[in-house]
């Protein structure tokens, strides 16, 4: 299954180096907030969000969905799948990749633009 993940471009390097480190992530649903600890991965970059200053890299990683089912956050209104997986089991996989994600590609299709 390939994996994404978000990143500052600064922060890759030391990713590449020394592998993933474990981040404690909250996430807060408006009710109360859920602590997870691990790598945050999502299985679309359509999640890819870079900062509009730019410095963002996306980094992909090639992992057994068997491996990292456990890890899963499950959420029934989002389509993407996201996973908070220790780093240790993500670095077991190899050195991320970059990413070459087009956020609009695909964003005109089906329009028909011939009478604009």
């Amino acid at each position: 299954m390939r994996l994404f993940h978000q990143t500052k471009t600064q922060d890759a390097e030391s990713i590449w180096n020394d592998g993933f480190r474990d981040s404690e992530i909250i996430m807060d649903d408006g009710c109360a907030g859920e602590t997870f600890v691990g790598v945050r991965l999502f299985n679309d970059p359509i999640e890819w969000n870079p900062s509009p200053g730019g410095g963002d890299l996306l980094l992909a990683i090639e992992i057994p969905e068997d491996a990292i089912s456990e890890y899963e956050s499950v959420k029934n209104w989002e389509e993407t799948r996201e996973f908070f997986v220790p780093a240790s089991l993500v670095n077991s996989y190899g050195p991320p990749v970059v990413e070459d994600v087009d956020p609009l590609a695909g964003l005109l299709d089906g329009i028909d633009l011939l009478g604009v």
